[in-house]
C-alpha cells in the first residue's frame, strides 16, 4: 500500500522563482516516486505581497498534488512551518524551501531511510554559499548554541528534512506554547531515532533572500533563549561569589572597583531576566500563531475557528 507523505513548502514574495521550484525542480522528483508514495504538496504562503499567490492558482490548476495555505499576515519562517504542520495527517512530512538552494533530488534518500525506521532525516549542511564572514558568524553561533543549550542541539541541521507522523505530533505537542518555535531543535529533542544526509547549499534560482545581519540576529537571539537558559544560570552562580569577593574589596578598601563589579553584574542580570521574563509573559498569553485567510487557500481545518 502506498504511504502518504505531505510536503511543506513556505514561500514569502517568492514569485520570481516558485513556478521554476515546481516545475523544473520538485515536480519530476515527486512524478519518479508516485509508484510508492502519494504526495500533497502544500504550499504556506506567508501574506505574500507579490504575485506568488496567482502562482499557486496556477499550478493548483495543472497539479492535483499542489494545495496552498495563505496566512493573513507574515508570521515568520518557523511559525509558519507550524501552522503547515496541523494541516499534514499523511505518514510523514518533508519540508523544503522554494528557493532552489536545497536539492529536491536528496527527497528519495529522505524516504529510503525513512523505510529504514528512522523517523527523522535531516539535510546536514556542510556549505553554503555565501561570504566567508557570514559562514564563519554562523558557524561561531551554532558552537555557542550547541554548548549552551540546556538539551541536545544538531549542529548543521537544516529544517530541509523529513519526519515521521509521530515526531510531527511531538513537535506540534511540545512547540504549543512557545511564541517563538524552533522546530529543528524540537526534533531533536524528541530524541526519536535521526539520520543526517550531508549536502551543499546551492545558489537561489530566483528573487532575493528575506535574510540580512539584522534578521539573522534577530533569529539567533529567539532561538537562544528558546533553548538555552545558561545565561540565568550562570549569573545565579556567580551571585554568590561576587558578593562573598565584595565583602573581602570592601574590607580591602576596594570600594570602588567592587561597585563597578556590582553594577555590571547587575545591568547584565538585569538584561537576562528581562528577555527571559518577556519571553514567559508572551508564551501564556497563548495567542494563535497564525490565522488562514480561507478565500486565498485550499485548505482550511475543519473546525478551527481562526480561519476568516
Amino acid at each position: 500500500m502506498k504511504k502518504n507523505i505531505d510536503v511543506l513548502v513556505p514561500v514569502f514574495n517568492e514569485g520570481q522563482s516558485i513556478e521554476v521550484f515546481w516545475e523544473s525542480r520538485l515536480r519530476p522528483i515527486l512524478n519518479s516516486l508516485k509508484n510508492r508514495y502519494n504526495f500533497t504538496v502544500i504550499f504556506l504562503n506567508n501574506a505574500s505581497t507579490d504575485n506568488t499567490l496567482h502562482k499557486l492558482e496556477s499550478m493548483k490548476v495543472s497539479s492535483t498534488m499542489v494545495e496552498f495555505v495563505t496566512y493573513t499576515r507574515n508570521i515568520g519562517y518557523q511559525n509558519s512551518l507550524l501552522g503547515g504542520l496541523e494541516f499534514c495527517n499523511g505518514d510523514g512530512v518533508v519540508i523544503i524551501d522554494s528557493d532552489g538552494e536545497d536539492p529536491p533530488a536528496l527527497i528519495s534518500e529522505f524516504l529510503a531511510n525513512f523505510e529504514e525506521g528512522f523517523h527523522i532525516v535531516y539535510g546536514d549542511r556542510r556549505n553554503r554559499t555565501e561570504v566567508f564572514w557570514m559562514k564563519k558568524l554562523r558557524q561561531l553561533f551554532y558552537s555557542i548554541m550547541k554548548l549552551a543549550a540546556d538539551v541536545e542541539v544538531v549542529k548543521d541541521m537544516a529544517e530541509f528534512s523529513f519526519i515521521s507522523k509521530a515526531c510531527r505530533k511531538y513537535v506540534l505537542l511540545a512547540s504549543r506554547k512557545n511564541s517563538f518555535p524552533f522546530i529543528r531543535a524540537e526534533m531533536a529533542r524528541s530524541g526519536l531515532s535521526r539520520k543526517g544526509i550531508p549536502y551543499t547549499r546551492e545558489n537561489r534560482i530566483g528573487g532575493r533572500s528575506k535574510y540580512n545581519l539584522l534578521s539573522s540576529f534577530m533569529f539567533a537571539v529567539a532561538a537562544f533563549l528558546t533553548t538555552s537558559t545558561l545565561p540565568l544560570r550562570v549569573l545565579g552562580i556567580l551571585g554568590p561569589i561576587l558578593f562573598a569577593g565584595g565583602l573581602i574589596g570592601f574590607v580591602l578598601g576596594l570600594i570602588q572597583i567592587v561597585a563597578a563589579v556590582f553594577i555590571s553584574y547587575l545591568v547584565l542580570l538585569g538584561a537576562f531576566i528581562s528577555l527571559y521574563l518577556a519571553r514567559v509573559y508572551v508564551n501564556q498569553l497563548d495567542r494563535p500563531k497564525f490565522v488562514v485567510d480561507a478565500r486565498r487557500s485550499t485548505m482550511t481545518l475543519i473546525g478551527f475557528e481562526y480561519d476568516l
